[in-house]
């Protein structure tokens, strides 16, 4: 499900007469999930119990997570196509230029640790979507009115989204939790870890066809535009969550 989805998305890119290729790895994606679900629904015992995603907060949390790595590891990979193919930068100059946003991330996790108990979900992660979506539209702006120096104020926005991910990530991780059973808690975290994981698949499916298929500036402005939406969705999820 998640291998069929993400390459069908990757080969819809530049399918040309490979068109039916890509419509049976939907298919094949939409029936593997159907599949599962079905199993998971008649085992006494689950892998997956399907009655926790009748929990709001579980169900929230859990798409919230989707979402974000859904945005922010697209934007890393079309950001890092970009950089390559039309800033000239190579791959170790690349891998250097997301050194700011890797520390954000780090910083923001260690600020929202002592201001959660404090402050509760909904805010810390209203700020980090906040925090996100700005990022995401500073980028658009700076594309678009071609800012120079480019290359550093993109990261500067790049860099804004990664804190405020860690700010959400930080805040719905313990609504999750605390939305079942301890016997449960093992569950829940890996079921979270693989909502963030298939996102992070999506992103890169999704941000990497529209940079290929349109105009290289013209699809990071649409996968910066893309993310800022994603992200105001975030933001309702982080409020049923809380």
């Amino acid at each position: 499900m998640t291998t069929a989805g993400p390459g069908a998305t990757i080969e819809a890119g530049s399918a040309g007469n490979r068109l039916p290729l890509v419509y049976g790895g939907y298919a094949l994606a939409a029936a593997a999930g159907a599949a599962f679900i079905a199993i998971e629904h008649a085992r006494e015992r689950p892998m997956l119990p399907l009655s926790l995603f009748r929990m709001r907060a579980f169900s929230t949390a859990a798409c919230a997570g989707l979402l974000v790595n859904l945005v922010f590891f697209g934007l890393i990979f079309a950001f890092s196509l970009f950089l390559q193919s039309q800033q000239g930068l190579s791959p170790l100059a690349t891998g250097l230029a997301f050194l700011p946003v890797t520390v954000l991330i780090v910083l923001s996790n260690l600020v929202a640790g002592p201001i959660l108990p404090a402050r509760g979900t909904r805010p810390v992660a209203w700020a980090g979507a906040l925090l996100m979506g700005a990022g995401c539209l500073a980028m658009l702006g700076l594309l678009a009115a071609r800012a120079d120096p480019l290359v550093p104020a993109l990261i500067a926005g790049l860099s804004l989204t990664g804190f405020g991910i860690g700010l959400v990530v930080t805040a719905i991780t313990p609504a999750l939790l605390g939305s079942v059973a301890p016997a449960q808690s093992g569950i829940a975290s890996g079921t979270f870890t693989a909502s963030r994981q298939t996102g992070s698949v999506l992103g890169v499916a999704v941000f990497g066809t529209l940079l290929t298929s349109l105009q290289p500036s013209t699809g990071l402005e649409v996968t910066f535009a893309i993310g800022a939406g994603l992200v105001a969705v975030v933001a309702a999820l982080g409020h049923a969550a809380a």
